[in-house]
């Protein structure tokens, strides 16, 4: 990376290495299922500096083909399967294969749970996301631990496997209008035409050649192929709970809508949402919209001016063991996020969001996942309510990459490159005239409590605002702000503490470092240490320098 000489030069100022940054951040030893990629970035943030701004922009083109690689938990491993299926019916023989296929992997994946405890963890999974149950609903202690442990995941992803290599062309075509449905052994089967057809219910999977068509989905279906039109989703759809459920539409301006859980979701399983063109609309409710706990939850949108809209949960969001992504590989897009309950008692009106790349664990007990939200191009509009952009909570790893365009980022509270309590998270922008707005940090690369946090905003005449941060340590963490060309007005109301600043708990600092590496003049708060062309050292450590 181009910028890791003015990060040494600036520690070495300060009296400072690289080994500094390593000091110990897993400081709890009660926690439990802590991902692997925390706690290699907890121990070397600057290893995280290197793959947010090497390794995220393959996210923002991210190809169904390769989401088993980006499941944590487990190395993905193929296995062969040893029974054979055949079916008389051309017509409906590849889906019914690919049923047969997917019903032989969870079946195996899922041996050591019988049928009742799987429907109480189906429903506990559900009822600990939604902010509407009662937390008695929730999982228990002892129900996590069963997700983790009595779950072969190998084989989960071997079943998404076999859906992500169904050949669309094993349908044979079909012209006119009609709608065809078959009952199998896995369950019910439709094949429809051209037509507008209306899809309402329970089905195992439904392939459709065209037409403006509605979905009015009970529970998911394994598979739905719709292949041209411009189509209505709403209800249970591409939500692999305990199982597995792929959506591939490939073309139409879509509309896809629900109240609770949908649109690329995994809970104890894997759920995929792919659409390749057009103007979409998308809305969900809790844990949507690319989410996944014990699990993953990928939405892909292939281009197009698209709107994004959860509740909270949402939008490349990854709880306990889960790997949540939200991909789009292009577009003038608009994401918003935080209907949720109000952050009490921080806010008497703002609302929590807990998404656009976000990640959380379960504090004290067991650590969180993999959120990411990836966005390739265009001129893109991020708003949410706290908890957002980027950010993470015990144990977690939040991340939001844009590619370019001139963006627009709002949120109340921790949010825009901050980790929160033994967490890694990062915003990555990588072009543009953009405004950042952060109501109040923790905020815009900045670690709170044995944490990382990691802001990267490449070029771009660029306006930042947030009460507190821009390269802060806070209570023994570690905050990077890299600003890498461009002229820039800053402003924070609390200047004891930004621009390359840390404080001191538990009898020791932290470290926090500002980086400004642009030539240009910048505009800084008035009474600010901050100031162009200088560098600066602050107790105890913060770093500043502004080229």
């Amino acid at each position: 990376m181009w910028f890791m000489p003015f990060i040494d030069s600036l520690l070495f100022y300060g009296g400072l290495t690289r080994k500094d940054l390593t000091f110990d951040k897993d400081l709890s030893t009660r926690t439990a299922l802590k991902p692997r990629p925390v706690l290699r970035f907890l121990s070397d943030p600057l290893s995280f500096v290197k793959w947010s701004v090497d390794s995220l922009p393959s996210y923002a083109s991210l190809n169904p083909r390769n989401i088993p690689s980006t499941f944590w938990p487990v190395r993905f491993k193929p296995v062969r399967m040893r029974t054979r299926f055949t079916v008389k019916d051309t017509v409906i023989r590849g889906i019914v294969e690919t049923l047969h296929c997917v019903d032989y992997f969870t079946n195996r994946a899922f041996v050591k749970l019988k049928e009742r405890e799987r429907d109480t963890l189906r429903a506990r999974l559900i009822a600990t996301w939604d902010p509407d149950s009662p937390e008695g609903d929730s999982l228990t202690h002892a129900q996590v631990r069963t997700l983790s442990d009595s779950v072969d995941y190998n084989l989960l992803l071997n079943a998404l496997v076999c859906v992500l290599n169904f050949d669309t062309s094993s349908v044979p075509r079909m012209e006119g209008d009609f709608q065809y449905e078959y009952v199998t052994g896995f369950g019910k089967v439709a094949i429809g035409g051209k037509g507008n057809n209306t899809y309402r219910g329970e089905y195992v999977a439904i392939y459709d050649f065209g037409g403006d068509d509605d979905y009015l989905l009970t529970r998911a279906p394994v598979l739905i192929v719709d292949l041209s039109g411009e189509d209505r989703y709403s209800g249970e759809f591409a939500a692999g709970i305990l199982g597995i459920s792929v959506l591939y539409d490939y073309a139409g301006n879509d509309v896809y809508v629900c109240k609770g859980t949908c649109g690329g979701v995994g809970l104890g399983g894997f759920g995929l949402l792919y659409d390749r063109e057009g103007d979409d609309y998308y809305s969900g409710g809790f844990h949507s919209i690319g989410a996944g706990t014990f699990g993953g939850g990928y939405l892909i949108d292939g281009g197009g001016n698209d709107i994004y809209k959860a509740v909270i949960y949402g939008q490349g969001f990854a709880g306990t063991y889960g790997v949540g992504i939200l991909s789009d590989h292009g577009g003038n897009d608009v994401y918003t996020l935080g209907y949720g309950p109000i952050h009490k008692p921080l806010f008497l009106r703002q609302r929590q969001a807990m998404g656009q790349g976000f990640s959380i664990g379960w504090r004290d007990r067991f650590g969180g996942g993999v959120g990411i939200l990836a966005d390739a191009s265009g001129n893109d509009h991020y708003s949410a309510g706290t908890y957002a952009q980027g950010v993470s909570y015990w144990y977690g790893l939040g991340t939001l990459y844009d590619g370019g365009g001139d963006d627009r980022y709002t949120c109340a509270e921790y949010c825009q490159g901050a980790g929160i309590h033994l967490s890694v998270g990062g915003l990555v922008d990588k072009d543009g005239d953009d405004l950042y707005y952060a109501y109040y940090g923790p905020s815009i690369g900045e670690g709170h409590d044995l944490s990382v946090g990691f802001f990267y905003d490449s070029t771009g005449n660029d306006t930042y605002y947030t009460s507190g941060g821009f390269g802060v340590g806070l209570t023994n963490s570690v905050g990077i702000f890299v600003d890498g060309d461009g002229k820039d007005n800053y402003s924070a109301r609390e200047e004891n503490i930004s621009f390359g600043g840390a404080n001191v708990q538990r009898e020791m600092g932290g470290i926090g470092i500002f980086l400004d590496l642009g030539t240009d003049m910048d505009v800084y708060p008035f009474k600010s240490h901050a100031r162009n062309t200088s560098l600066w050292v602050r107790p105890k450590w913060g770093l500043g320098w502004d080229r």
